[in-house]
């Protein structure tokens, strides 16, 4: 185990040494800074530089009722040894009470750029203003200009949290969509899902003629390019000659490494291809605490099924933990628990996981483990004050499927309304789930599956447009 925390910690300061970060202190401080490019028109292309500062290293001071820390960020593109571009800012921070702040919590904020093609440094300078320390990042800038004809997609810009705006607000909006980003390139613990964005620019369009959809191919490759797991392709529709595409890719499979996701493009109209790829990290928890000695996380194995767990419930609670159960029992099932006695519930849930237990051998049941970690997750992400997540649409489906594999999202307007589509490449061959929030309450209902036995409807389109 000991040899096995080591191996993770070289492999962190590996990670941390790739990205050329020069410190002014002895002591490796946690700030973080990536970069995408888009195109815009004249021959310019638009540089966005993302940085983060990690909250617990700042000082803060008492001032009245709070505590303040200031971070001054400097942002300086630099050719032939001299500045052609420059952002200063200053970002503050306070809280009421010292314990709020907690590892892992960030300052994030971003630069804009437009800028030429050529040959670049990027470097950006952080000053802790209470401590009187600082730290600076350098990297290389290599800036391409965006063809006007060909098929081309943009850097791909990895986002901690991407949802849909009316109006665009603050420097994180764009194309109807706050893209909050994820300069750290990092995913572990509960940090699951790679979120991602994209544009694609010169599709073949005519407004005046049927569009061929495009295809978007999803590959997650190692640093040599080898496949590690193909995620399957998708046909998006035409709606001009450009197109924006994000998603949210479950990687909690990945092992600790660093890997890259790829995108390939293919406009079949035009007959052309583009890909892009975009690295990250992950430090998988599972790879340091196998046996799930880490607090706060669960091994499968230690999922009992025993008599046990259900004396202590009464017939109530008994009733409500079978409700989800019903997203994956047979309807015999469902008609004898109703009919049982307290002491036959409990008997009956015991028989109940200890059939779907894929391994009796083994001390837990993992297909238990496996269901109990999607309802807690359906909870978290889809609870309302008036419905617990699972009894949702999107909870149902990921109660009885899992996790999608990719989760499309797109923002509301003034004229339609806000979906999801989710992804799921190794079910039936590749289906999806469309959602869609009809009300504008954030209250997602499936309008069209093409899994067997769900819900199909393929004029599923007429619900994007808002009714009024």
């Amino acid at each position: 185990m000991k040899h096995l925390i080591k191996i993770i910690i070289i492999k962190s300061i590996f990670v941390i040494l790739s990205f050329s970060v020069i410190f002014s202190q002895e002591k490796v401080l946690p700030y973080y800074v990536d970069f995408a490019t888009f195109n815009i028109k004249n021959g310019f292309t638009k540089l966005e530089v993302y940085y983060a500062v990690e909250r617990n290293f700042l000082k803060f001071v008492a001032e009245g009722d709070y505590f303040k820390a200031k971070i001054k960020v400097n942002v300086d593109i630099i050719k032939d040894n001299r500045v052609v571009m420059k952002d200063s800012l200053i970002i503050p921070d306070k809280v009421k009470n010292l314990t709020d702040i907690l590892p892992g919590q960030k300052l994030t904020n971003q630069s804009i750029f437009i800028i030429k093609e050529g040959e670049y440094t990027l470097r950006v300078t952080f000053t802790d203003l209470n401590a009187l320390t600082s730290a600076k990042i350098e990297k290389k800038l290599k800036i391409r200009r965006f063809s006007d004809t060909k098929l081309q997609i943009s850097d791909i810009e990895i986002a901690s949290v991407i949802e849909g705006v009316e109006k665009e607000e603050i420097i994180f909006d764009k194309n109807g969509l706050r893209v909050l980003p994820n300069p750290q390139l990092y995913y572990g613990g509960k940090s699951n899902v790679l979120n991602f964005y994209v544009e694609i620019y010169n599709l073949a369009y005519n407004p005046d003629s049927e569009n061929i959809p495009y295809t978007i191919r999803y590959a997650i490759i190692d640093p040599d390019g080898n496949l590690v797991k193909y995620l399957g392709k998708k046909q998006v529709e035409k709606n001009g000659k450009s197109s924006v595409l994000n998603g949210g890719i479950d990687i909690s499979f990945l092992r600790t490494g660093t890997y890259y996701l790829k995108l390939m493009l293919f406009d079949p109209q035009k007959k052309e291809t583009a890909e892009t790829k975009k690295i990250f990290f992950v430090q998988n928890l599972r790879d340091i605490f196998p046996s799930g000695g880490e607090a706060g996380f669960t091994a499968k194995e230690t999922v009992t099924n025993s008599i046990e767990e259900y004396k202590r419930m009464n017939e109530k609670e008994l009733n409500e933990y079978f409700s989800p159960l019903k997203y994956i029992a047979t309807k015999e099932e469902i008609e004898v628990f109703k009919n049982l006695d307290i002491d036959g519930k409990r008997s009956f849930l015991v028989e109940f996981w200890k059939k779907r237990d894929p391994d009796p051998k083994t001390p837990g049941n993992e297909y238990k483990a496996e269901f109990m970690s999607r309802l807690n997750e359906a909870n978290r992400l889809f609870s309302t004050k008036r419905t617990k997540g699972w009894r949702t649409d999107r909870g149902r489906v990921m109660l009885r499927y899992g996790k999608p594999d990719q989760i499309e999202r797109n923002p509301g307007s003034a004229t339609g309304n806000a979906y999801e589509i989710w992804n799921y490449y190794e079910i039936q061959g590749g289906v999806i789930f469309v959602f869609v929030d009809k009300t504008g309450v954030k209250r997602y209902e499936l309008v069209h599956s093409t899994c067997q036995g769900e819900l199909y409807d393929p004029d599923w389109h007429r619900w994007l447009t808002k009714h009024y």
